[in-house]
Order: C-alpha cells, then structure tokens, then sequence
C-alpha cells in the first residue's frame, strides 16, 4: 500500500511538471464546447444532447462538470486535470507489469508512457475525449491482466463495464474489447467458469453502462437527441472527414510502428510474456484503428496508442531459454533500448522545447494562426461577465463556444457551435433562427468577422451596437429597454 501510494504521489507531480508551462494555455474549441456544457449544469441543469448540442460521449461532459464545480471557469483547473488520467494509468501499468517483468521494465515503460502522452504530438496538454480515453481504455485491459487466473465471476463483469466507461468516453472505445477478452479467455480451460459464461459475463458487464445511459435518457424525455447526436450525426461527420494538413505525426507512426514489431517479436519468439504482448498488440490495435476512424488524422485521435506502444517496447522479447544466453540477452537489450531512445526523443524534445514559451504560444504552436480567437477568450469573456446579469444570453457566431465559458453567460441557442462542415445542416439553420430571433441575445460575439450571416438576419434590424474588441474578435450588444 505504502508503495502504491508513493507511486501516486510521484506519478501525479510528474504528470504536472512535464505539463506545467501549459497551465495557463488557453482552451481550444472542442473543450471549450465541454467546459461551456460543464459550467451551465452537465446532467444537472443542462442536459447534453437534449437541451444543448455536442456529438462527443457523455463522460467528458461529467468531468468538466466536477471541474468547474471545484474551480469554476479556470483554464489552470482543466489544464491540472488533463494530467491525471495520465498519471493514473502511470501508476496502473506498473501496479500490473511490476510481477510480470520486474521493477525496472514496469517503471520505464510507465515513464517512457507518461512523458510520451504529455507531448504536443499527442496535443497532451489538453482534456480532449482521447486523453480520457487514455484512461478508461487502460482499465479493462489491465484489470482483466491482473485477475487473468480469477475465477470469480465479477472479474469478467467488471472488465466488461469498464469497456462500456470507455464507450462512454468515445465510441471508439469498445475496441478495446478484444484486449480484455485476450486474459479472460486464456486461462479459462484451467479455470472453473468455461469461455461462454465468461463472454457472457463480459457482455453483460458492457451492457450495464450503456444501457443505463439509454434508461436515463428515455425518462429524461432526450433519447431521440441521444440518438441523433451519437450516432447520425457522427455517421454525417465521419463520412465528410478528410485528412488534415496538420494531421497524423511521423513521430507518432513510427512509435506505434516499433511498439507492433516489438510485440510481434515477442509473440514469434514464445517469449514467456507472449500472452500479454499479445493483449497490448490488441490494445494497440484498437486504439490504431479508433483513431483512424475519425477520418480527419488530428493528432489528439492517437493520445490512446501512447500506453500499449511504450509498454510493448518495454516488454523481454526473447524465449525463456533464449534468455539463458547471457551474450544474447545482452545485446537484445541493448538494442531495445537504442529503439527505445530514437523512438521517444521526439516526445521528450517536444515537451522540453515547451519549457520556457508562454501558453498563448503554445497554443499558436499546437494549434496555428487561428489560435487567435482562443488566446483572447479569458479577455474578452472577463469584459462580458462584468457587464452581465442573470437574465443575458449571448450567441456565439461560428465555432467558438469557449466565449460561452469564459463570460459564464448563457447560450442563447441549443446550438453553441457551428456543426462542422453543416453536417446538421437544415436542423441547425432553423434551430438558431428560431432560437435567437425569438429571444434575441444580448450579446453577439463574432470572432472572425462573420457578422449577421443567415440565420442571424433577423438580429440585424435590431438595434445592435459594437460595444467590445479585441483583436478583432467583435461583440455586439442589444441595449436593454427601459
């Protein structure tokens, strides 16, 4: 327990000091969507998908609500909890791999992980659903490893809720099935419970937090919003993804590239940790494949690849009696640990270089020139705030809702974003119309010049006045009638 508890403790303040000059950086548009749901009540007051548009799964949504309860509207808050899924896991792998592969291996493989994950080619900094999933994703695979040999039957149950979290915190998540499953089934011949009670058990396990999730939407009168948000919406933004400029990282391909040979060798050799190798090949896998689902190549979609690839570069590779020739094992080290070097210097350079940068140039560096809108959000937000009361909304024209968070004033719409791409298309334009014409906002922010573009047409014979810049960032403000 005493070790446990250093091994928190240490994987914790290491998670923050690799993360610590991004502390003040600025949200950008996908958590300042989850903040701003957050803020305004998570499944409290406002309940996602029925009350306020977002299409990610609903974990994110209860983390930034327990987030900004603690420390309401501050980046520093959501920048501290982005290291915690990865400190955990830090302390997870080794608490798994200590009795299978010693304490060296388990701690290099855990720091070779923790300071991978932190690196902006996995934009590890942020709070996104991938570097939940970081976690989640972890927990039935490693949980499933340490009870291998259980025969009791909530083992199986467990691991198979804990997949259902992970769906919960992407969809993509369910991939990590097959890893789970691996431990579970390879030891059920020497086992009381046989392989069918097993995968029933774990399907019964999956069902438990999916289906209640669906329970609860159904009696909270959301459940077609569910249904469209996270599933036809996704299906309309998946099949119009493309590759972005800014996409997958060479240094990314190559860790996972090196990651599956390591594997392979271990599996080809009969290497006595060829079944967990096996499990991590399947982790690694569906992580892979989940990231390449998303169409798009963002470097945030491969955070989950980190864990499984640094753990199988860690693992002994030789035969047991392979591992008898001292001469072999030597040189098998050595040359683990030269692929082990090239492959992560990328990511330690890449979190040193942050060291002495500002956040505001850190997030022109992770995210580019439209960073702008992002870097000026706690400015132009604080100005809202303190010429807002209770009863102001305000409309946020594009695809910027961290406005919303930072002014702490209510959105004026169910849609607090521009669907990318239009893929709400009709829904949206009459939506917003409806909402905002019907109850026009107080305040209209136009962060990149858009102006009264449709639906807002209507808002433009009202008597709307320039009343904050910055930066070109333009908020509009409706004068209250006496």
């Amino acid at each position: 327990m005493k070790r446990f508890a250093a091994l928190c403790g240490a994987a914790l303040v290491a998670a923050v000091a690799v993360r610590f000059p991004a502390l003040d950086m600025p949200l950008d548009r996908d958590q300042g969507a989850y903040a701003t749901i957050g803020h305004f009540g998570g499944f409290f007051d406002v309940l996602p998908y029925r009350d306020v548009f977002d299409h990610k799964q609903p974990l994110i949504y209860v983390v930034h609500w327990f987030i900004d309860l603690v420390a309401p509207r501050s980046v520093g808050a959501v920048r501290l909890a982005a290291a915690v899924p990865s400190a955990l896991v830090t302390v997870l792998l080794v608490h798994t791999l200590w009795p299978r592969i010693g304490p060296w291996r388990s701690l290099l493989a855990a720091v070779v992980a923790l300071l991978c994950a932190a690196s902006i080619l996995v934009e590890g900094t942020d709070l996104n659903t991938e570097h939940l999933l970081v976690l989640t994703a972890a927990l039935p695979v490693l949980l499933a490893l340490r009870f291998e040999r259980s025969t009791r039957d909530w083992v199986p149950l467990a691991v198979g809720a804990l997949v259902g979290v992970a769906a919960l915190t992407k969809a993509v998540g369910v991939l990590v099935l097959p890893a789970a499953m691996i431990p579970l089934l390879a030891g059920a011949a020497r086992r009381e419970r046989s392989a069918v009670r097993t995968v029933l058990l774990t399907t019964a396990g999956l069902a438990i937090p999916l289906g209640g999730l669906v329970l609860f939407y159904a009696a909270a009168g959301g459940l077609s919003e569910l249904w469209y948000t996270n599933v036809t919406y996704n299906r309309l933004y998946i099949e119009g993804g493309e590759e972005t400029p800014a996409g997958t990282n060479a240094e990314v391909v190559l860790l996972m590239c090196a990651g599956l040979v390591a594997g392979l060798i271990a599996v080809v050799a009969r290497s006595r940790h060829s079944l967990m190798a096996v499990t991590f090949l399947a982790w690694l896998a569906g992580a892979a494949i989940g990231a390449k689902l998303g169409a798009r190549g963002l470097p945030h979609y491969f955070a989950p690849v980190v864990v499984p690839a640094c753990a199988l570069l860690c693992l002994p590779l030789l035969s047991a009696e392979a591992a008898r020739d001292v001469r072999l094992s030597r040189v098998a080290n050595v040359i683990a640990a030269v692929v082990l070097v090239v492959v992560a210097w990328p990511f330690a350079s890449s979190v040193a270089d942050t060291f002495g940068r500002t956040g505001n140039q850190l997030s022109y560096e992770v995210y580019g020139p439209h960073a702008r809108v992002w870097t000026v959000a706690s400015t132009v937000g604080e100005r809202i705030r303190r010429r807002s009361g209770p009863e102001d909304t305000m409309f946020v024209i594009g695809a910027e809702p961290e406005y919303y968070w930072t002014s702490g004033v209510r959105p004026a719409s169910y849609f607090i974003y521009d669907p990318p791409g239009g893929f709400a298309g009709r829904r949206y334009l009459k939506r917003v119309a409806r909402d905002v014409c019907a109850r026009p906002p107080r305040w209209v922010v136009d962060p990149l010049a858009l102006k009264f573009a449709p639906p807002l047409r209507c808002l433009a014979k009202l008597p709307y006045r320039s009343a904050i810049r910055v930066s070109g960032v333009n908020v509009f403000e409706l004068p209250r009638t006496r």
